[in-house]
């Protein structure tokens, strides 16, 4: 019989009032263990999909990655819990839990990031122009240099793969493609010149790889520093400074080859100060033994430049959010 309304349950809403795909959204596709997870995606990858979930006790929400049944799928899930089990920094997702559940695939459980990846931000609200992608990338280089001191290297560093939490700070995720050393020692840690994957295959996204992936050469922590490169000038302007790193690509080729042309070409569309252009240069430094190292970074007169405060960054991403897309 059909139900004409009196109940609080979202299941028995009179049916003129709801429609069956609200009730569809309403409904929890699965329980896993302490999570209720929803029927929608919010996000897919290369080898897994991601859910929203809630804690079935607190409350709380949660994004639930299901990795797909597959031997690449599974190697992914097995690097992303190794990564986030050895390296903890406020700018990287933690991991809550890593589970299987009965459907004998692969699950990992991690903070919800309310307010998604950065690509999506920057397509909704703009670029970030210098100052906010300053303070952007001296999150993200902090976080990379904690990676690499734990012998991990991202190799799939992207607008995508960053996220912007509930408390508006930046985060890197997704560890699926990263490459790994067997051991570190906890006391000795290492410089981000010499750690080294034995791997010489592609990984990662090809507008983000760093030329020495896409030509099957030795992968040094330096591919990471390549992609932030990238990352920050798409941070700056809202737009990638080449299609593709390769001879054939024209953009990437006049910044290998004659920045100045490079440069002259990107201000018909954005301004740069003389520091930024420095820094990207040195970043997306085609031969990775003179690219510039993360903690050279650090030190760079552009990072150092007006720095925005942990409460200035937020506040200006809070005005940001404030605007309509």
């Amino acid at each position: 019989a059909r139900h004409e309304g009196g109940s609080s349950s979202p299941f028995l809403l009179p049916l003129s009032n709801i429609s069956h795909f609200d009730i569809l959204k309403k409904m929890p596709q699965c329980i896993i263990g302490k999570y209720t997870v929803d029927k929608v995606e919010v996000g897919s990858g290369a080898s897994c999909s991601v859910k929203s979930g809630k804690h079935r006790e607190t409350g709380r929400r949660v994004a639930v990655k299901f990795y797909r049944k597959s031997g690449s799928a599974n190697e992914a899930f097995e690097r992303e819990c190794c990564a986030l089990r050895r390296v903890r920094h406020p700018h990287i997702i933690e991991i809550e839990e890593a589970i299987t559940d009965q459907k004998s695939k692969n699950v990992i459980i991690q903070p919800f990031a309310d307010h998604g990846d950065f690509l999506n931000h920057i397509s909704e609200h703009g670029a970030l122009g210098e100052e906010l992608a300053r303070a952007v990338v001296r999150k993200i280089a902090g976080a990379l240099e904690a990676c690499h001191e734990r012998g991990i290297i991202h190799r799939d560093l992207k607008p995508e793969n960053m996220l912007l939490d509930g408390g508006l700070n930046p985060k890197i995720c997704d560890f699926g493609f990263s490459a790994i050393s067997n051991f570190v020692e906890a006391e000795e840690k290492m410089n981000d010149a010499n750690i080294f994957c034995s791997m010489k295959t592609k990984a990662g996204s090809l507008s983000y790889m760093a030329p020495e992936v896409c030509n099957g050469k030795q992968q040094t922590a330096a591919v990471d520093v390549w992609s932030l490169g990238v990352c920050a000038f798409i941070f700056v302007t809202g737009f990638p400074p080449y299609v593709e790193p390769t001879p054939n690509d024209y953009w990437f080729r006049t910044l290998t080859m004659n920045t100045k042309l490079f440069w002259m070409a990107h201000e018909r569309h954005a301004n740069f100060s003389s520091d930024f252009k420095n820094v990207i240069e040195r970043l997306l430094c085609k031969d990775p033994k003179k690219r510039i190292t993360l903690k050279e970074l650090r030190q760079h007169k552009w990072m150092q430049t007006d720095c925005l405060s942990d409460e200035e960054m937020r506040q200006a991403f809070a005005a940001r959010l404030k605007q309509s897309p």
